[in-house]
């Protein structure tokens, strides 16, 4: 057998299917593009692929994981190949590496890299919002409620932030407000392009923060953006609108 690690985009195209659509399709896409993949014995044989951290319906990324196991060797570019030409638009394969040892990636994720961007009312100052967040991020605990299936919750999302940048959009470009968590921006991107959010001036009304979050994720603790959204609200005293949430990346032991 061979291992396969496929790092792969997900755009705004299939930002609303589910993560069991996205087994579907990368499962069709495997038989139509004729790859060996190896499947699993029993009455109900499925091919054998495991992803990274699921994403939540409407987040786009451009640093998936999936491991799929082939029957046979492959050539890396001819695999991405094969799956770019059977993938539907939105998706794609970005990069190909053989994986060595016996883990699979849904328990090596360790952390994540989400950019998520938030709208608030106009009339609060930089100033303001400067100090609103450094109030946030210097409360010994960050509590926010949780919900779930089957209880509501108050939890600590302290220990789960890593590190924060954030960057004001504004008609003139973006500017970066200047205080300190962590403070390793090497996480960071140095630039972003203002046309790679242009549109947000027409979807998002009042002020636009472009928050970078380092957060833990997997199997040991794991921080939905969404959760640090309603902190944000809390100190900010009003309502905020998330006009999006992209994961840039993964990190994997």
């Amino acid at each position: 057998m061979y291992n396969l690690r496929a790092v792969f985009a997900r755009g705004k195209e299939v930002k609303f299917i589910s993560h069991l659509d996205m087994m579907r399709v990368f499962e069709r896409a495997l038989r139509r593009s004729h790859i060996p993949v190896s499947y699993s014995c029993g009455f109900n044989p499925r091919p054998k692929l495991v992803f990274g951290l699921p994403l939540a319906v409407g987040v786009t990324s451009e640093g998936e994981y999936v491991d799929i196991v082939l029957d046979e060797e492959m050539k890396n570019d001819v695999f991405m190949e094969k799956m770019n030409g059977s993938l539907p638009a939105g998706l794609k394969i970005l990069k190909v590496s053989p994986v060595e040892g016996k883990g699979n990636i849904m328990s090596s994720i360790q952390g994540a890299l989400y950019d998520l961007i938030v709208s608030i009312q106009f009339g609060k100052t930089e100033e303001y919002i400067k100090q609103s967040i450094k109030k946030l991020i210097s409360q010994d605990e960050i509590t926010v409620e949780k919900r779930t299936r089957k209880k509501v919750g108050i939890i600590d999302i302290k220990p789960m932030i890593l590190d924060i940048g954030v960057k004001i959009l504004s008609e003139s470009g973006f500017k970066e407000l200047e205080f300190g968590y962590n403070s390793n921006m090497s996480y960071f991107p140095d630039k972003l392009a203002k046309e790679k959010y242009s549109d947000l001036f027409e979807s998002c009304e009042g002020t636009v923060l472009i928050f970078s979050l380092l957060v833990r994720a997997g199997s040991r603790g794991n921080l939905k953006p969404e959760l640090f959204a309603e902190a944000l609200k809390s100190v900010l005293g009003q309502d905020i609108n998330i006009c999006e949430i992209h994961r840039r990346k993964l990190f994997a032991d």
